[in-house]
């Protein structure tokens, strides 16, 4: 599976579950309670799924930029990744949530930007895998992989780069979050309200409905 081929069926993911080359990760949080995915894990998930957590896993400490959720430090990553029998470049990662993909989404990004294009999001995520699919209370097992990540640095723009070349014409700085919150009507979660100016608003939610994209 080639990165093109980003998006995968329950029925694929079933019919391949046995496939001693792909790992399965389970992503879902809640922003409201931290706690909540890791809880919905052990009561049910995939059978022979991990949990990543977002804020353990997938995210770094707070600093003073980066955001609520920074990028994670990638050799922490690569060793979380490696403890569950990941190997680089070689291993088909599927991820999934419970969130229209915005947390396994995450994760996929993590693995293109790390340079382990075998990445694919489940269609659907866990809602529609269990309407039809076995699901399981029991923790998989790990398994020793490797993962020595390539960085693709032309991913990242730090936030200096960001200020200097946001205006120009020929760049386009896209906000993705929910129309109230760019506009800055409704803020539930940021200290401040609004957007950063020049961008442009195309919600996250457009892109997708409650079951794919």
């Amino acid at each position: 599976m080639t990165n093109k081929n980003f998006l995968i069926s329950p029925q694929w993911l079933v019919d391949h579950l046995n496939d001693p080359n792909l790992i399965i990760i389970d992503c879902r949080f809640s922003l409201a309670d931290p706690e909540l995915g890791q809880k919905q894990y052990q009561d049910a998930h995939i059978p022979r799924a991990f949990y990543f957590d977002l804020n353990q896993d997938l995210s770094s400490a707070v600093q003073k930029h980066g955001g609520r959720h920074p990028l994670p430090d990638p050799d922490k990553l690569a060793q979380k990744l490696a403890t569950i029998g990941v190997k680089y470049r070689e291993t088909l990662i599927v991820a999934y949530d419970d969130s229209r993909f915005a947390f396994a989404s995450r994760l996929w990004w993590l693995l293109m930007y790390m340079g382990h294009e075998k990445i694919a999001l489940l269609d659907g995520g866990f809602s529609e895998w269990q309407k039809k699919y076995p699901i399981t209370h029991e923790i998989s097992t790990p398994q020793t992989g490797f993962f020595e990540p390539q960085i693709q640095s032309k991913m990242v723009l730090d936030i200096e780069t960001v200020k200097a070349k946001k205006d120009l014409p020929e760049v386009v700085l896209v906000d993705s979050r929910d129309s109230d919150r760019y506009l800055g009507k409704h803020e539930p979660i940021d200290p401040i309200a609004g957007h950063i100016p020049g961008a442009v608003n195309y919600p996250w939610k457009q892109v997708t409905d409650e079951n794919s994209l």
